[in-house]
């Protein structure tokens, strides 16, 4: 059986100057409502796994002991697990990232006989292999690529020296056809002068 405890709210409505209306709220409404809040904040957030800490001893609200929370963390083996996670595979991208980023790079199209790859575990795979990326240096999950450190700044350095070289062919043709334009124009200027000339 659950015990029931009750407290009451002043509601004070928009606009108004007077006290307000007392309403009834027991635990459980308050209850709900602070899981209702936690739910949609763990819903907005993108994160792998929930660990509840007691922020305080006295359990009050909006108090936060430091050495109290560092104490669980260091007991539960949280900090342990988080440094042979980054031993280990420290870097992660989703699928997607992986083919949005570094796909360019190998052509996606040249993936998987000519046709855009899909943001999936093989075209991750693929275009890894393709890159040249040692198989020792990342795993390939169900929805992300886990990388040891060091391979990330890698492919960014190289994704990076691409686009620089991309840009730099865009500009050249830019540059030259605006020449050729001008050149152009330049030309039927002088045409134009020498014939109204003669």
């Amino acid at each position: 059986r659950v015990a029931r405890s009750a407290s009451f709210q002043r509601t004070t409505r928009r606009g108004s100057t007077g006290g307000g209306n007392l309403r009834f709220t027991g635990v459980a409404d308050q209850f709900t409502r602070s899981l209702d809040s936690l739910m949609r904040t763990v819903e907005a957030s993108d994160i792998s796994f929930v660990r509840c800490f007691r922020p305080n001893g006295a359990q009050a609200a909006l108090l936060f002991d430091e050495p109290l929370v560092r104490t669980q963390l260091a007991s539960s083996g949280l900090l342990h697990a988080i440094q042979l996670a980054r031993a280990a595979y420290p870097d992660s991208l989703e699928h997607a990232e992986v083919v949005g980023r570094y796909g360019l790079l190998v052509g996606i199209g040249s993936v998987r006989g000519g046709k855009a790859a899909p943001p999936d575990k093989t075209a991750a795979s693929a275009i890894l292999a393709a890159l040249g990326v040692p198989s020792s240096q990342y795993a390939v999950g169900h929805t992300k690529a886990f990388f040891k450190h060091g391979v990330v700044i890698d492919l960014n350095n190289r994704r990076a020296e691409a686009v620089a070289q991309a840009a730099s062919v865009v500009q050249r043709i830019g540059r030259g056809q605006l020449a050729r334009r001008l050149a152009t124009r330049a030309r039927n200027a002088a045409a134009e002068r020498a014939r109204v000339d003669a």
